[in-house]
């Protein structure tokens, strides 16, 4: 399983079974979760720019543009945010 999913599990010793190995995993997986919901919210930024200009002038599909753009970076701050803490609170325990 080691070979399917590298990334979930780096850092873990798969060698021995032992429940040692579950944290390791679990901050893994968080931490992917974390790089996915950033990248999705870049590109919901870039495609929220790119309605902002083919609207034409349209004060609906303006303010839906703003309105992605606004919540598409609170997303990312909110990602980045939980990425810090994590990480900072996992450095604490390694």
């Amino acid at each position: 399983m080691n070979d399917l999913f590298p990334s979930i599990f780096k850092g873990a010793d798969l060698s021995s079974n032992s429940i040692a190995v579950i944290p390791i995993i679990f901050a893994n997986i968080i931490e992917i979760i974390l790089i996915l919901s950033g990248v999705l919210a870049v590109i919901m930024i870039i495609w929220a720019g790119i309605n902002y200009v083919i609207s034409q002038g349209d004060p609906g599909r303006i303010k839906s543009a703003k309105d992605t753009i606004t919540y598409a970076i609170f997303g990312l701050v909110l990602s980045a945010g939980a990425f810090l803490i994590i990480e900072f609170i996992l450095g604490r325990f390694r």
